[in-house]
């Protein structure tokens, strides 16, 4: 089978210099100042990166991030601010509702009203967890949109390049056969491509997804 992959259609737009002045993908939690946010930052940071793509790339979401900042420093503000509603409890940002409440409540506070599509992700002990077909169509979904998708996961599995217990932004998606899935992640400044199709048979505990959109 060939393989066909969605990606976004400007990830060049989240490029960044880091606090030492190189290039890097994404957002990264490092450059939070206090050392809770640094540990517990993955899901404002996420949520971020988010809503950096997307006021860049949709003229109605523009007043999601500011237009400018390309350095740690200057858009360290904006990842602060974002704090402020994506808040992480002593468990970090530990459930999706968190999340789409946080990034709902930022957005409003910029005067945009936020859609939020989730899909959670149950351990492999429950009876209710999503077949890897329809988190496929989630994430096909998004990206065809053009929008990334933040991944939460609980356990790693027998993932090796997937830390446990944190957010990433997703910005691809690469399938072969049936039981071929990549992901493109990014996570502390760098590209990452992991086996989702791997993490969904193997993860004990799960997870799941977010994207956000211009409500309707």
């Amino acid at each position: 089978m060939i393989s066909q992959t969605y990606t976004l259609t400007q990830p060049e737009l989240l490029r960044f210099e880091d606090l030492t002045g190189k290039p890097c993908l994404g957002l990264d939690q490092e450059w939070f100042r206090d050392a809770w946010q640094r540990r517990a930052g993955c899901g404002p940071t996420t949520a971020a990166t988010l809503m950096t793509y997307l006021a860049r790339t949709k003229p109605s979401l523009s007043s999601l991030a500011p237009e400018v900042p390309r350095t740690a420093s200057d858009i360290l503000p904006y990842m602060e601010a974002v704090w402020q509603d994506v808040t992480p409890t002593p468990m970090g940002v530990n459930t999706l509702a968190l999340f789409t409440d946080g990034s709902r409540t930022y957005g409003a506070r910029q005067g945009i009203s936020l859609a939020c599509r989730s899909l959670s992700i149950p351990g492999l002990n429950q009876n209710k967890r999503p077949t890897l077909e329809h988190c496929i169509s989630f994430i096909r979904e998004a990206l065809e949109a053009d929008c990334p998708v933040a991944f939460l996961n609980y356990s790693n599995g027998a993932l090796t390049n997937l830390d446990s217990w944190h957010w990433v932004p997703l910005i691809a998606l690469t399938l072969g056969d049936p039981d071929s899935c990549h992901c493109t992640i990014l996570d502390a400044g760098r590209k990452h491509v992991i086996d989702f199709a791997l993490w969904h048979r193997t993860s004990c505990l799960g997870g799941g997804f977010v994207s956000l959109h211009p409500e309707a």
